[in-house]
């Protein structure tokens, strides 16, 4: 078993990196919405389960999860499960591979589980104190939370986080692997100046994919089987504002200071 604890690799990603096929085409115009997209591939039983995007829709659960088999003298077995709502991602992912024979040579893809999750929203800036209009600051504490992350023999994986919170985004993305379980999970915060009464839109997306291997060579020396599988949660969450400052969505989501 491995756990997290390296600098984090920081980056926004191309649109393209990633995306299912039939990754979500969210609805121009719509207030709010989710989307949850799910995948298992690298054996026969693979599946796949899309939402793409629904306007005006404030929860999404998709799964793929076929049963394992036994497959060429390999025993195979991917899960993929997404949970979408204005305001929090979820994604849980899993995949193994257990060389019942061992041999050489495996025709096709490693086994995975690939989950993507985003929401969209659109904020009105609130105060039971402040008139209409009054300047405020509103600072956003991006949570990403590794859950459970971790494996066995051969795997690899990635994941990836983002906000955009009134045209501001923060965004990490991390791969992992057998070789490579050292990194720290951090993004950036997001300060957003703005007026009482104001409205602006925000959006999250998340993902997580783990992969598990037949077999691998380290030096001359070869491992057979692998297991992966991981769980994470994105969360924008209202770290400082001015006065009495929150945020109420068109989603149902509520953004208030501890306490408050």
């Amino acid at each position: 078993m491995f756990h997290t604890a390296k600098t984090a690799k920081t980056l926004a990603l191309s649109a393209a990196l990633l995306i299912l096929p039939a990754a979500a085409a969210f609805a121009q115009g719509s207030a709010y919405g989710v989307s949850s997209n799910t995948q298992t591939m690298g054996h026969p039983n693979g599946s796949s389960n899309y939402s793409n995007g629904l306007p005006l829709d404030n929860y999404e659960y998709r799964e793929s999860d076929p049963a394992g088999t036994n497959w060429l003298g390999v025993y195979v077995d991917a899960g993929a499960r997404g949970w979408a709502q204005p305001g929090e991602l979820r994604v849980n992912t899993d995949a193994t591979a257990n060389m019942v024979s061992q041999r050489d040579g495996m025709p096709g893809s490693n086994p995975y589980g690939f989950a993507e999750v985003r929401f969209w929203d659109t904020a009105t800036v609130v105060s039971d104190t402040l008139p209409a209009g009054t300047p405020v600051t509103l600072v956003f504490r991006n949570v990403l939370e590794v859950l459970n992350l971790q494996g066995t023999g051969n795997f690899s994986g990635t994941f990836y986080g983002t906000h955009t919170i009134a045209g501001r985004s923060s965004s990490q993305q991390i791969s992992f692997s057998d070789r490579d379980m050292d990194f720290t999970v951090s993004l950036g915060d997001i300060t957003v100046n703005t007026k009482v009464g104001a409205r602006f839109t925000m959006s999250g997306r998340l993902y997580l994919s783990t992969h598990a291997r037949y077999y691998s060579y380290i030096g001359n020396q070869i491992s057979y089987s692998g297991h992966s599988e991981g769980e994470l949660l994105l969360r924008p969450v209202l770290a400082s504002a001015s006065g009495d400052a929150y945020l109420v969505t068109d989603g149902g989501a509520t953004y208030q200071l501890a306490g408050n």
